[in-house]
């Protein structure tokens, strides 16, 4: 188990609402990732990752209109899942299948990796981890007619889930590797 990576990768989703009305600034929000460099992961293995993120109130407050879950938690806005993306093609026709493998647990962190660049602006930040809690038996790849793609997807205010019931502006989703088999360094 990857504790503490020697090299983070840094990700950033950046989210602007317009305002309400006119001659209001618009409300800003931005969510830094970090995962281990590497990028390739075991299925067996549990990664570790940092998420800091900064936004108002006012921000969270206008995008909770969007999402139709019941219940909304802003003091833990953030949710992070592993998702696999299966794309079928058979002439002009196209069939997504997405299927969450894991939803990764946050602990609230002391340590904020960023500065907020805007004055009125809570900064939240958050260390966790994830692995894959159901069996994969092969790698992503891309034929002609199938494509499996893996992803490390950060959501805002919305469930983990399949893409297609998370409206868009409330998710990001990065691109990883996920391998059936640990690599063994043998020298």
């Amino acid at each position: 188990m990857k504790i503490c990576p020697e090299e983070w990768q840094e990700e950033i989703w950046g989210m602007t609402k317009a305002p309400s009305s006119e001659g209001k600034e618009p409300l800003i929000a931005q969510c830094h990732l970090f995962v281990p460099s590497v990028g390739v992961f075991s299925s067996s293995e549990t990664v570790p990752f940092h998420i800091s993120f900064y936004s108002s109130a006012a921000f969270l407050g206008s995008i909770a209109q969007h999402v139709t879950q019941r219940e909304i938690c802003l003091e833990k806005p953030i949710h992070v899942f592993l998702l696999r993306r299966t794309t079928v093609l058979i002439g002009d026709l196209k069939n997504i299948q997405d299927e969450v493998l894991g939803i990764g647990r946050v602990f609230p962190s002391p340590i904020t990796a960023v500065e907020p660049i805007l004055d009125n602006v809570a900064t939240q930040s958050w260390d966790g981890e994830i692995h894959c809690e159901r069996p994969i038996e092969y790698s992503s790849f891309t034929t002609s007619v199938v494509e499996v793609k893996d992803f490390f997807v950060v959501s805002l205010l919305a469930s983990p889930g399949p893409l297609k019931s998370i409206p868009p502006q409330l998710y990001q989703a990065f691109p990883i590797r996920l391998v059936t088999h640990p690599w063994v360094d043998r020298s």
